[in-house]
């Protein structure tokens, strides 16, 4: 380990003045800090990772806090502590403060076969094209810093999809945290298709410098998110039978949420839809009650409560919200069954309830390590009720979920450094009842990986795979004839 971070620096970071060093006490301050709230607050702590392997790795990273070191090293000591714990909502929000002179790598990544491409390109180099294969940055191997990145990045249990998501997503800023490189990076690339390898040196740039070269809001450097105003709902057709439903989250603003969904599967009964593909690739999240809510108009039979939360103990004694506890779990967290006060909203929908007038088409849903929390618990009701078909990757666990829209943010006293934590604890009912003692990953039937010539061609692959299979399965039942009275 001392030889791996003494490589780092020498290879990766710039030189280190004092001012930018972490003292052994303010390193050992922010790392009790961090322990300490994780141990009263986190609702499923030792969910993944036993009580006594989490314990040790605690007190081994506060017995590393013994020396001065620079905040890089320091901050990748805060994600070990993080993503120890194998919670998809604990994890770092950001390594320290950024200003708008803050300088990024000018482009985004895809992993593809657990390679790195060069995705989007905002440098003025037209030399960097996308499709490139990243071998080195400053002549450390990328596939040594792909796994490094790799390992800051939280997941539910032994997910690695979403870490994937995420670097492809957020390598810029990650990369920003880890190395800070003062003004450029120089990038060893094997270009699209060809067998040559060249060397580049880029300038990093500014967002607002990127955003201006493309004339894009500083927020949507094409990352695959939304633009501003944008909705996160939408709808368009496939065929004339089929309909392509996207959602990019579910929203806590219910009564818009329910009053798009409304307007959408009314379009769809109107326009006699035969097939509902529904995308949840890029869902961010949101209230499992909505995830419920679009469940409950596929036209499938309703059973009784959709999911139990619990919450650390002392959490819930420190909440005043929070009034009606029914009993306490064996872990000595609050069980919570029934509806309850929230800070920002209020879940509607503690029992699933039919609607009047459900779609009973084919359902088709498509699924990747972008699918987060009630993405994945809805196209879990999916799979266990047998409603439809799930293809693309696998994605996150969702029998137990830590629910983090109303968890607390950490910062970090000397560092700076801040940190998610999620306030309940999920436990989440597939139709066959609670499941407390084992955590699942949610599978496609149809596992369906990206094709780095389709992705740079802009073909959606898993979307394709869909398309054919409704055409191929059309064609079957046409040669099959109308079934028999």
């Amino acid at each position: 380990m001392k030889r791996w971070l003494i490589w780092l620096c020498s290879c990766c970071w710039p030189v280190i003045t004092q001012a930018q060093l972490v003292s052994p006490e303010e390193a050992r301050q922010d790392m009790t800090q961090l322990i300490q709230t994780l141990k009263t607050s986190h609702p499923a702590l030792y969910r993944f990772t036993p009580k006594a392997v989490l314990d040790r790795k605690f007190d081994s990273l506060l017995q590393r806090c013994n020396k001065p070191m620079p905040k890089q090293a320091f901050l990748l000591m805060v994600t070990a502590a993080v993503t120890a714990v194998r919670d998809g909502h604990t994890l770092l929000l950001a390594g320290g403060e950024t200003t708008a002179a803050t300088r990024y790598v000018p482009f985004e990544i895809r992993l593809v076969g657990g390679k790195a491409y060069v995705f989007n390109n905002y440098s003025n180099d037209p030399a960097l094209k996308p499709g490139s294969e990243i071998l080195a940055i400053n002549k450390a191997p990328m596939p040594g810093l792909v796994n490094r990145m790799l390992a800051t990045f939280s997941a539910d249990g032994y997910n690695q999809t979403i870490k994937s998501y995420l670097l492809g997503h957020w390598f810029r800023e990650r990369y920003q945290e880890m190395f800070a490189a003062e003004d450029s990076i120089t990038l060893q690339l094997r270009g699209y298709q060809q067998t040559s390898i060249t060397t580049l040196r880029i300038p990093l740039m500014t967002l607002q410098q990127m955003s201006s070269a493309y004339q894009l809001h500083q927020d949507y450097i094409y990352r695959d998110d939304l633009p501003v105003g944008q909705p996160y709902i939408s709808v368009y057709n496939l065929d004339h039978d089929a309909r392509v439903l996207s959602i990019r989250g579910f929203t806590d603003d219910s009564t818009l949420f329910n009053h798009q969904l409304d307007e959408i599967f009314t379009r769809i009964q109107l326009d006699n839809v035969k097939e509902l593909i529904i995308d949840l690739r890029r869902s961010d999240g949101g209230a499992p009650d909505y995830a419920a809510d679009l469940f409950c108009r596929l036209g499938d039979t309703a059973f009784p409560r959709l999911y139990e939360r619990e919450m650390a103990a002392a959490v819930y004694r420190d909440s005043l919200p929070y009034r009606s506890l029914l009993r306490i779990a064996p872990n000595g967290n609050c069980l919570i069954q029934d509806t309850l006060p929230r800070f920002r909203h209020h879940y509607g929908h503690a029992y699933l309830k039919l609607k009047e007038r459900p779609f009973t088409g084919k359902v088709h849903v498509l699924i990747s390590g972008g699918t987060n929390a009630a993405g994945v618990q809805f196209a879990a009701l999916v799979k266990h009720r047998k409603r439809g078909i799930l293809y693309g990757e696998e994605a996150g666990s969702y029998l137990q979920s830590c629910v983090g829209e109303e968890g607390k943010i950490l910062v970090l006293k000397h560092s700076g450094i801040s940190i998610h934590t999620p306030l309940y604890r999920l436990w989440f009912n597939n139709g066959k009842g609670y499941n407390r003692n084992r955590e699942e990953i949610l599978h496609p039937d149809y596992a369906v990986a990206l094709v780095l010539k389709e992705l740079m061609e802009g073909t959606d692959t898993q979307l394709s795979f869909v398309k054919k299979k409704i055409l191929a399965d059309r064609a079957k039942a046409a040669a099959a004839g109308p079934p028999e009275n």
